[in-house]
């Protein structure tokens, strides 16, 4: 079993100064849930991402403070806390942090950018969840040039293998004539595992570079590439607005 990961019971006991039997009791009751699912006795709990609930009230360390922080992840990382192949992933770059963090969502191992983490399950829920509308920007390279017909094509949404995608805004960047390819902008609300390439892939366009710089108000900016820095209340006001969030 992974360190991070422990049985309900004794996530009650730590966080919630419950006893075992009477954390057993509870559970049976059905007062406890975990990611928003009633729990059952024998449930295991992820201390970096689960969200675990008594009577709908969240149970947490009580001096535990809400972290927010936004990373520039590097390509060739992958979006995970611990990886069982050795790969490089983003917890090599947050390691001077002592609070236990998890990414908010995911960028695949080739893409970069902006990539949240935090150790609050419900803003990470609520960023992640598509009926919350939270935008995301994306900069992306792509061979060979784009036509204006595959770029009509393009914001008209494409079925790839079977799966329908779309974007709520595609734009051509001002060619720069730095390469022999195109620079797009994508907006998504919702992103499907490798969105983008897909519908790139769709056209016969091939991904030279892929790049999120904002997801809602919270902008990638001058940030160096593996490099994090805590948010700022700004960027946090529009979800601490909404208590159950922030």
């Amino acid at each position: 079993m992974c360190k991070n990961v422990i049985r309900l019971q004794k996530y009650l006991s730590r966080y919630g100064s419950i006893s075992r039997r009477a954390a057993d009791e509870l559970i049976l009751l059905g007062r406890v849930s975990v990611n928003g699912k009633v729990a059952k006795l024998g449930k295991k709990v992820d201390l970096f991402s689960d969200t675990v609930k008594l009577d709908g009230v969240e149970i947490k360390p009580a001096d535990q403070e809400n972290l927010y922080y936004a990373l520039n992840k590097p390509v060739d990382y992958v979006t995970t806390m611990h990886d069982e192949f050795s790969r490089k992933c983003i917890a090599d770059l947050i390691s001077v942090i002592k609070t236990r963090i998890f990414p908010v969502g995911r960028l695949d191992k080739d893409s970069e950018g902006l990539l949240l983490l935090t150790n609050n399950g419900n803003f990470a829920n609520y960023i992640m969840h598509p009926s919350n509308g939270i935008e995301k920007k994306y900069i992306v390279k792509v061979f060979p040039r784009v036509c204006k017909d595959t770029l009509k094509y393009l914001r008209a949404g494409v079925t790839f293998k079977g799966e329908f995608l779309s974007a709520k805004k595609i734009d051509m960047m001002p060619d720069k004539k730095l390469f022999n390819g195109s620079c797009l902008r994508f907006l998504l609300q919702e992103g499907k595992n490798r969105h983008i390439r897909k519908m790139c892939a769709s056209v016969g366009l091939q991904v030279v570079r892929l790049k999120r710089v904002s997801i809602g108000p919270i902008k990638l900016g001058s940030l160096g590439i593996g490099q994090y820095r805590r948010l700022k209340n700004f960027e946090l006001k529009p979800f601490k607005e909404n208590s159950k969030i922030c």
